[in-house]
């Protein structure tokens, strides 16, 4: 099993995670799927972005897409006040989009919440729509987002596949008991 923990953006594969890094302080654990690769990485200031797509795919031609945003100074936020801003910011981008908060169940202790969001095609003749299906989880030091995007929309069994992959993130914390790292 491959997993990514993003503490300083570090991503591990291969091995179980703690054979392989030493953590510190607050760290989000999540499971890279199964055929994806990294496509893109980036740091601007304090924020990360990480996105992958499926093997033999890019950022620019994807069917599915995983991104993973770690905003450091918004620690402590509002994970459903960020989803209405983004689902705002499609809205814009987006004409005739739409959105549902799907719920806001904690994560290892953690204010999170979870929407999804689609977004059609703009014209008839137009490549198909997207659909999103995101996390937000405000941990002390970053809030996390884990996103899945699709060009043409699930299946409703992969759909509840990818909700299940959003239920196996994880934030630990090396200085909180309550939330160890693992071993």
């Amino acid at each position: 099993m491959r997993f990514l923990i993003f503490c300083s953006l570090a991503l591990l594969t291969g091995q179980p995670a703690s054979a392989q890094t030493t953590f510190s302080g607050e760290n989000l654990l999540l499971r890279l799927p199964t055929g994806f690769e990294e496509g893109y990485q980036a740091t601007r200031g304090s924020d990360t972005i990480s996105e992958y797509v499926p093997e033999g795919e890019t950022v620019e031609d994807w069917t599915r897409m995983l991104t993973i945003q770690i905003f450091r100074e918004a620690g402590d936020a509002d994970p459903v006040a960020y989803l209405g801003q983004l689902g705002t910011a499609l809205s814009e981008a987006c004409p005739g989009s739409g959105g549902n908060l799907l719920g806001q169940e904690p994560v290892d202790g953690l204010p999170a919440a979870a929407a999804f969001y689609v977004c059609p095609a703009a014209e008839q003749d137009a490549p198909p729509q997207e659909v999103f299906l995101t996390q937000a989880i405000a941990g002390r030091d970053a809030l996390y987002v884990v996103q899945i995007a699709w060009h043409d929309g699930p299946e409703q069994d992969e759909l509840r596949q990818w909700i299940a992959y959003l239920q196996e993130a994880g934030v630990c914390d090396t200085r909180r008991d309550e939330m160890p790292c693992p071993d």
